[in-house]
Formats: structure tokens, C-alpha cells, sequence
């Protein structure tokens, strides 16, 4: 678990990411464009927030962002593995019982 250093590091990084974003006018463009389509999106019902679906379509997205989510932690897994094998980390930190001493 995280410790809270200092109050909402989260909300402060978010802050700095804005920043960052807006800094850059064509980055600020692109952004809105994509607000925009998606604010048209909603309401010419191409698209659908999750309280707005029916329990079947609700199942279909968690199954599809789930899977997603799995894909993206396997990928980052193995970007981590072979990262820390390139640095020359021994392969007993990637073992799954616990080295005792």
C-alpha cells in the first residue's frame, strides 16, 4: 500500500500533467477536439456512460475492460522482467516463494 506523502500527491501530479498538456497549443488542441467528440458522441447516443446501460451491456464492458487490464499488466510484466534481467537482477527476485535467510 501507498503512503499519502504530504496529502494528495495524486491530485498534484493530475495538476502537473495539466500544465504540462496546456503548455503545449497544439496538445491543448488535440485535447479539446477529443472532449468534444466525445461530449457529441454522448449525446447523439454513439456512445454510453456506464449508468446509462442495461445490466448485459454493463457485464460486456467490465468482461472487455477486464480483459484489457490483464493484457496491460502482462505486457508490463514482461517489459519489468526483462528490464530487470538487462540491469542484471538475479533471477531469484522473480521467483515466487520467498527467499528466507
Amino acid at each position: 500500500m501507498r503512503e499519502n506523502r504530504g496529502g494528495s500527491r495524486l491530485t498534484e501530479r493530475q495538476r502537473l500533467y495539466r500544465v504540462k498538456r496546456d503548455a503545449d497549443p497544439t496538445k491543448r488542441v488535440e485535447y479539446l477536439k477529443k472532449k468534444d467528440k466525445y461530449k457529441a458522441d454522448l449525446e447523439s447516443r454513439k456512445r454510453k456512460t456506464v449508468g446509462n446501460m442495461n445490466p448485459r451491456e454493463n457485464r460486456q464492458q467490465r468482461r472487455k475492460w477486464r480483459s484489457r487490464q490483464r493484457l496491460c499488466r502482462q505486457k508490463r510484466k514482461k517489459f519489468m522482467l526483462a528490464v530487470s534481467d538487462e540491469n542484471g537482477v538475479s533471477s531469484s527476485l522473480h521467483a515466487s516463494t520467498p527467499i528466507t535467510m
